[in-house]
């Protein structure tokens, strides 16, 4: 699957641009934030996957497309931030939807907010196999950046790996490259949920230890039921109180 197009996207390495996705809007999604939960950045964009100056290092590029003169008006008085871009790293945790808008993308905003997102939300004209292509191309890059090796040596469930779940572990961010990235270390909200229960939990067992559990019945004062304490049982005893 992932090496069907290798040659056509990765042949010419002075190219810069690898894949591209000509027509979109670019969202930012903060759930926790005052302004709204949903805010349009660019209202028309091009996604394009680029390679940097540095060797397995690529980013993930949002340029913003003026109407006929739109950048005129706009840049009369007032500096416009006309692209964004991302490093091409496991940790923006980035992930193929389809909604009722159609096919989007979403990533990580590793300078935000842990549960900021990207989007950007592909026109209707684009089709099921661009956007395959440039989810794709995305994935080989973030094996590159990891491995530091070509993608073209590594098995299709190699890359697949790479694909975000929610429920696999967060990857950090490499702060080891010369290439520019943010600082910031990614964390799954999932994970950290779930690493908090865990904590909590663990807070609050005073001690373990295999045992067999028993039934007692207070009216005959005798043990009605035996069973053994399985491993998966994991018994567990808590400070809720002592009877006088």
């Amino acid at each position: 699957m992932f090496k069907s197009l290798r040659n056509l996207i990765w042949g010419d390495p002075n190219k810069p641009e690898l894949v591209q996705i000509s027509s979109g809007q670019l969202y930012l999604l903060r759930p926790n934030s005052l302004k709204g939960s949903r805010e349009c950045l660019f209202k028309d964009a091009i996604a394009t996957v680029r390679r940097t100056g540095n060797e397995y290092q690529y980013q993930l590029v949002i340029s913003r497309v003026y109407d006929e003169g739109e950048e005129q008006l706009e840049n009369e008085d007032e500096e416009i931030d006309d692209e964004k871009t991302f490093l091409i790293d496991e940790a923006i945790l980035f992930r193929k939807n389809k909604t009722e808008e159609g096919i989007s993308f979403a990533w990580r905003d590793l300078s935000g907010q842990d549960e900021d997102l990207f989007e950007f939300v592909c026109e209707s004209s684009i089709s099921a196999h661009t956007a395959d292509t440039f989810e794709q191309t995305i994935y080989q890059c973030m094996y590159e950046r990891k491995f530091r090796s070509s993608h073209f040596d590594a098995k299709d469930e190699d890359i697949l790996k790479l694909i975000y779940t929610s429920v696999r572990s967060t990857p950090k961010l490499d702060k080891t490259s010369s290439t520019p990235a943010f600082d910031t270390t990614a964390a799954d909200d999932a994970n950290q949920a779930a690493e908090s229960t865990t904590a909590h939990t663990e807070e609050e067992v005073l001690d373990a230890a295999a045992a067999e559990l028993h039934l007692f019945d207070p009216s005959p004062e005798h043990i009605c039921v035996s069973q053994a304490v399985e491993p998966k049982m994991n018994p567990v005893f808590n400070n809720v109180g002592l009877l006088a």
